[in-house]
């Protein structure tokens, strides 16, 4: 038997190659994409040699040598020395090996991709007619074929496609809810799907096809296809991943040479339909193309099913059906590998651009008990928006008792990471009887930084105005600026309604702080129940949220947020429990309007949780 040495020598693989196969060498045991390791990572040497043994010794103590072996005797890269010295070994296990690796899927792996897949899928739609297929691929992203929204894009005088951006109303993407269409049946109009518009600004990135592509045809240099990846990326309006999940887009992803492959696809603009067949690839092997540029595949398909996500055994999606290879007979169709997405990507745009609806919450964390976050998308969406676009800059939250003005200023702080704000937290209550240099000094200790040195006012020689300004607002902002270490800061006061603040010059000091986010744009405020209005030359920077009842759609929509985050199969019954928590919310605003709010969060908590909860771990 050959040693390890021995067989890195005979390998003829370039390291390309080799990274790819080591790869496919995982998606062959059935690892999960999250559980792959990449070829760089386990074998960091420079050396192609080096490099090989190293990655063939970590291989051998996973106990999955003879299978990498055989993948390089099947694939042709190497010089015959392994394939000899396994014919020689008893038993000849080299077919053998390969087809029991192949022919078992895991089931508990199968049962959630497919129930996942079918959440994500959707429908393209462009003026109402059904143009192809999408997936999600982030909360209010959809991965789709390029060449399956071409038509909205156009040439600009360089003769280069750009998005035409004033398309996005033309543009709807539907999801099928199998359970709803089951349960409502499909004589409703509109049962069973999830229509979902596109954003104004619809277009975050794409590349398109190579234009012979456009025509059925393919270039006569398959090389050239390098570079044309027929993808783009469309922003929808809605946050609707946080209802349904999404994929998230893996570089150890890779499309594999052979085996089985699974293709979501809505073919002929039908709801979602779901097939089963062969990965195949040229005859002879063509290594430089497939599947590093293309993937080839014997999945049925019709029109309509272009950009639909390509799943391997492990139910990990490695790429999307983009058409017919090249009409032969039989006929062979080919997609694109989601790694030369990532990719161009990388190469063209550099780290994804942050959306806010990237970034919302659906309830709070352990240290709040994980109280239901409920038709509060709009303030996230402001509060985001303001560390990205750089306003709003003050927040005022109003609205009658109960209705959730205090959790809105909760909220604020648990949207936003530690690592990139610095939240400073007060309620009114403690600020009563505080005057200015105490706040100051209150404001620069929560933030870290150390005791203010001011001078007082009777050494100031001016009006108290200007020793406020001058004096105690410019060092808590030099406190502030100081201990905030690039981070943004945050003064959120609570309860503002119910405590008026009564110490020498505290109103008058906030009211100069306010002033300061013209200049300081690092600095904000979230102030839950202002009574004053906002210092006149800020209404630019102000937003002003009125907390609402909640409604029926509202819970419903926590309802199946809840439910994907706990991996449970949206249904009928959704809507039905949204109605009966809805009722009783409203019962308790009559009675008791200060507690409604409350009173649903516990509900949710103590009742709604547990019981699903129990049934996602396959309790009755």
């Amino acid at each position: 038997m050959l040693t390890i040495a021995e067989t890195a020598k005979a390998i003829t693989a370039t390291r390309a190659d080799f990274r790819m196969l080591f790869m496919q060498m995982q998606i062959e045991v059935g690892l999960p994409s999250g559980d792959r390791e990449s070829f760089d990572v386990v074998a960091p040497s420079p050396d192609d040699k080096t490099a090989f043994e190293q990655a063939l010794g970590y291989v051998q103590g996973k106990g999955w040598l003879d299978l990498l072996k055989d993948l390089i005797v099947v694939n042709g890269l190497e010089d015959g020395t392994i394939a000899a010295d396994m014919s020689a070994g008893p038993g000849s296990p080299l077919q053998a090996t390969v087809d029991s690796s192949r022919g078992y899927m895991l089931p508990n792996l199968v049962t959630r991709g497919l129930n996942q897949g079918s959440r994500w899928t959707a429908k393209i739609e462009i003026d109402g007619v059904s143009r192809g297929t999408g997936i999600l691929v982030s909360n209010n992203r959809l991965l789709t074929a390029w060449h399956v929204v071409k038509e909205i894009f156009k040439l600009d005088a360089n003769g280069q496609y750009e998005p035409d951006q004033a398309a996005g109303p033309r543009v709807e993407v539907v999801f099928t809810d199998f359970m709803d269409y089951l349960a409502r049946g499909n004589q409703l109009r509109g049962r069973g799907e999830r229509r979902v518009p596109a954003h104004a600004d619809w277009c975050v990135f794409f590349s398109n096809c190579h234009q012979d592509e456009l025509v059925d045809r393919l270039p006569d240099n398959l090389q050239q296809l390098d570079g044309y990846w027929d993808y783009a990326i469309i922003r929808l309006a809605e946050p609707i991943g946080l209802e349904r999940g999404w994929l998230t887009l893996d570089e150890k992803a890779s499309a594999p040479y052979t085996g089985k492959m699974w293709l979501f696809q809505h073919p002929r603009g039908q709801s979602a339909r779901l097939d089963f067949e062969d990965i195949t690839e040229l005859t002879p092997p063509v290594r430089a193309v497939i599947p590093r540029l293309r993937f080839l595949h014997k999945v049925n398909s019709d029109p309509g099913s272009s950009g639909g996500p390509c799943f391997d055994k492990t139910l990990t999606c490695f790429g999307f059906h983009q058409g017919v290879w090249d009409g032969r007979n039989p006929v062979t169709n080919r997609g694109v590998p989601l790694v030369g997405v990532l990719e161009h990507l990388k190469k063209n745009f550099g780290a994804a651009k942050l959306e806010p609806e990237d970034s919302l919450i659906w309830r709070l964390g352990p240290d709040k008990e994980y109280v239901p976050v409920i038709g509060s998308d709009l303030f996230q969406s402001q509060v985001l928006n303001s560390s990205i676009q750089g306003t709003p800059r003050i927040f005022t939250i109003w609205g009658d008792p109960g209705k959730g003005k205090t959790f809105h200023v909760d909220l604020t702080a648990a949207l936003l990471p530690n690592t990139t704000h610095l939240k400073i937290e007060f309620s009114a209550k403690t600020l009563v009887d505080k005057d200015a240099v105490q706040l100051a000094n209150m404001i620069s200790k929560e933030a870290g930084a150390d005791t203010l040195q001011l001078r007082p006012l009777s050494e100031f020689f001016s009006t108290p105005w200007t020793w406020l300004s001058d004096e105690v607002t410019v060092k808590v902002i030099e406190a502030l600026e100081k201990a905030r270490n690039g981070r943004m800061v945050w003064i959120l006061i609570k309860d503002l309604n119910v405590s008026d603040l009564e110490g020498t010059g505290a109103t008058q000091l906030l009211s100069l702080l306010y002033q300061q986010v013209k200049e300081s744009s690092w600095l904000r405020f979230v102030l839950d129940g202002m009574k004053a209005d906002i210092p006149d030359g800020l209404s630019e920077f102000a937003y002003r949220h009125r907390v609402q009842d909640i409604t029926s759609a509202q819970i419903e929509t926590y309802l199946r947020r809840l439910a994907t985050f706990l991996g449970l199969e949206m249904g009928g019954g959704i809507p039905t429990r949204a109605l009966e928590l809805h009722v009783d919310y409203e019962t308790e605003a009559i009675d008791h309007p200060e507690n409604a709010a409350r009173g649903l969060a516990k509900q949710i908590s103590k009742k709604v949780v547990p019981i699903w909860e129990k049934i996602s771990k396959g309790g009755r």
